[in-house]
């Protein structure tokens, strides 16, 4: 009998150890911890990684502040709002827990909208745009740098967290955080004439139109400056004569539209030997669809008129231009005459022409990916001083520069063409630089 009572206690005394495992030990002392990245300029849409650091817990439950929650042990997160945020860890041993909450504040994620000046005078600004709070804010260059840019900027390219801009009288190429805007390194000075840029790996293409002469016919300087990302420097200049403006790169092949020949040039990246697609129409900038082809705006050059500008659909794996659409009045002078909407069903392209009093003006038509063909009339029309177009956060943003020695200005339209909102930039804006 005895025996039997010493047995029943040992099993008893199993059945309470795997119990005390099974809901933690309540008498052990839990401690909540954990720690974030990145700590400093965080902004919408950027990933938080949260660390755990607690000790002694076995269960845990974090609140972000935002209507989420998780049970995970090291979460992440992403706010797509800005604001002061309480995320706060609750760890937990049995029917011992701990909380601790730390306070985040997430920044709104700006976009830019560079505003090249005038030709003679004034040089390019930058303004800040904020979506969410659907303001800008002008001289945001100047306002974090405590300094003016002393280029007019003719193109400006996202990559890697950096903004990298061209700019003309002085030429160079230098570089911004593409959160902050903050210069914290001098540029590169040995660029001639650069209009555009695109990067491939630890490289950045530029298009480079050497000199001014030409305008006056030598199409023999230009080239294409490859440079080198890790050392900051010019590695190699490339010859392409015609005047390279716009580029894409597909599939190892580097284009360069060819701003004063009807061609576009392709260069395979491996070799650097260079090849030529002929045009109908002079070529300037292309749009990448999903599948790696491009369309690219056919224009008129200065001194050569054509009868009939439009749209070209080129294949890059047969390296042929498949199919052209007319549509009259495309532009050779935009840096952005093309743009998506997000899901690629429509590509938006920009015209202008002369009205019965010779009134240059401006619309923006819809090109039907599905169908190929540009639809009935226009989505937007009668814009004086259109200078650039780009669809961003479902809307299209017109910017206009009726003159270039005074204010312009960004006009917000829903893709049905209904105005928005409009807003006070810098001198003659061009496009918006996003992180989209």
């Amino acid at each position: 009998m005895k025996n039997k009572f010493k047995i029943l206690l040992l099993l008893s005394a199993v059945a309470l150890f795997f119990t005390a495992c099974d809901n933690g030990d309540d008498t052990t002392e839990v401690t909540a911890c954990f720690t974030y990245s990145p700590e400093t300029t965080l902004q919408v849409g950027d990933t938080l990684y949260f660390s755990n650091c607690s000790e002694n817990a076995i269960d845990y439950t974090w609140d972000f502040g935002d209507e989420t929650t998780s049970t995970e042990a090291g979460p992440y997160h992403i706010y797509d709002a800005p604001g002061t945020y309480d995320v706060t860890l609750t760890a937990v041993n049995g029917g011992i827990s701990n909380i601790l909450t730390k306070q985040i504040s997430i920044d709104a994620d700006l976009a830019f909208i560079v505003n090249y000046g005038s030709y003679n005078s004034a040089s390019s600004t930058i303004s800040a745009f904020d979506k969410y709070a659907d303001e800008v804010t002008n001289n945001y260059y100047e306002y974090v740098n405590n300094t003016t840019l002393n280029s007019n900027i003719q193109y400006a390219y996202t990559y890697a967290d950096k903004i990298y801009m061209l700019g003309n009288v002085a030429d160079q190429l230098f570089w911004v955080d593409s959160k902050t805007l903050e210069q914290s390194a001098n540029g590169i000075q040995d660029v001639d004439k650069p209009r555009y840029c695109i990067a491939d790996g630890n490289y950045l293409y530029v298009s480079c139109w050497g000199s001014d002469d030409i305008f006056y016919g030598d199409l023999t300087q230009s080239y294409i400056a490859k440079v080198n990302l890790e050392t900051n420097s010019v590695e190699k200049e490339i010859t392409l004569h015609g005047g390279p403006e716009g580029l894409a790169i597909v599939n190892n092949k580097l284009y360069a539209a060819l701003n004063y020949m009807d061609s576009i040039a392709v260069m395979d990246l491996a070799t650097e030997e260079i090849s030529y697609i002929e045009t109908s129409a002079f070529p300037s900038y292309f749009e990448k669809d999903a599948q790696g082809n491009l369309y690219v705006a056919l224009t008129r050059a200065w001194d050569d008129y054509v009868t009939q500008t439009g749209i070209g659909y080129l294949n890059t794996t047969s390296d042929e231009i498949e199919a052209f659409y007319a549509l009259d009045g495309v532009g050779t002078t935009y840096d952005n005459s093309l743009t998506f909407n997000a899901d690629q069903s429509k590509l938006y392209v920009m015209s202008s022409g002369y009205d019965a009093n010779w009134n240059l003006s401006g619309a923006v038509s819809a090109f039907d990916v599905a169908s190929k063909s540009f639809d009935s009339g226009n989505v937007i029309e009668g814009i004086s001083g259109i200078n650039g177009i780009q669809y961003f956060n479902n809307k299209l943003f017109c910017f206009i520069a009726e003159t270039v020695t005074s204010s312009g200005k960004v006009v917000s339209y829903s893709t049905d063409g209904t105005k928005i909102k409009e807003y006070q930039t810098g001198a003659a804006p061009f496009m918006l630089l996003t992180s989209e």
